[in-house]
């Protein structure tokens, strides 16, 4: 009977902890999937924004947009078929691009590791060999020579929230609910009223991956957007945000999910810096509804 408690009680433990079964992959054999810890970006010599989107169109890729952040760097979202066709199933619209982010004050460029990210993001739904693939097609179109310290256990990003008590993937931001075409085109308006007043887009990018099922890249407000300053410009591709409009609803990755998988080596007292942060990037977004 003891020894029955103590499974039972390890059980809950794992379960609580974040351990539980919910990281295993249904796409894949498990012995095919990478063990160990993944590195969250690869870096590969500098080279400006216009000759990194050359590459990646020359490559078939399609450039979405370059975002530049002043005294930040810039960052390259980039997506193809094979990518939007893997993010097309619910939930999962946020793999449907990639980015690399011009780092200057390093004079490298960072290309998030589509191992890293995509299992994060896609969960149970995991495409091992699209991402591999993407993964070694990026290396040798970059020629990449170093890898980033940031890194976690490929077993734990499914799971991955940054300590108790905070977000996981699935809790979300929660911007606005309505019919579908009727969202998709409040953020339009919103963005064509900032165009005609000579002010920045809000809307940078737009995939209709399906009827129900819409991604857009957002830029936050500029006082906001600022946040990579405090806790270290070499992951500064975080922007822009990325929004999620499907089945009547928009929205967006938790500031505190998304920052704290984007730095996986952040320290508590770093995460204080930007305490204000995700409320402020929620506000933000919520302005194009």
């Amino acid at each position: 009977m003891r020894k029955t408690l103590a499974l039972i009680a390890a059980a809950f433990v794992l379960n609580f902890s974040g351990c539980g079964s919910s990281s295993a992959t249904t796409d894949v054999k498990a012995s095919e999937l990478p063990t160990g810890e993944i590195n969250t970006y690869m870096y590969a010599p500098y080279m400006d924004a216009a000759a990194v989107s050359a590459k990646l169109t020359e490559a078939g890729f399609e450039v979405l947009t370059v975002y530049k952040l002043k005294k930040i760097g810039t960052t390259v979202v980039f997506t193809n078929d094979a990518m939007k066709a893997m993010a097309n199933k619910p939930g999962r619209a946020y793999a449907a691009i990639s980015r690399i982010f011009i780092d200057e004050a390093n004079q490298r460029i960072s290309i998030n590791n589509p191992v890293y990210f995509n299992k994060a993001y896609m969960q149970d739904e995991y495409d091992n060999d699209l991402s591999t693939a993407l993964k070694g097609q990026l290396d040798t179109l970059f020629a990449t020579n170093a890898v980033s310290m940031d890194k976690l256990d490929f077993g734990d990003l499914a799971d991955y929230h940054y300590m108790m008590g905070m977000p996981y993937y699935a809790d979300t931001d929660n911007l606005a609910e309505g019919e579908q075409a009727a969202l998709v085109a409040s953020v339009q308006a919103y963005n064509d009223k900032l165009v005609a007043k000579k002010k920045p887009a809000v809307q940078l990018f737009k995939i209709e991956l399906a009827p129900n099922r819409v991604l857009l890249g957002m830029t936050i407000g500029k006082k906001t957007s600022k946040f990579p300053k405090k806790i270290g410009t070499h992951n500064g591709g975080v922007l822009p945000w990325l929004v999620v409009i499907e089945d009547g609803k928009a929205q967006a990755l938790n500031g505190k999910f998304h920052v704290a998988l984007s730095y996986p080596l952040l320290s508590m007292s770093e995460f204080m810096k930007i305490a204000t942060m995700p409320g402020a990037v929620e506000k933000d977004l919520k302005k194009a509804f």
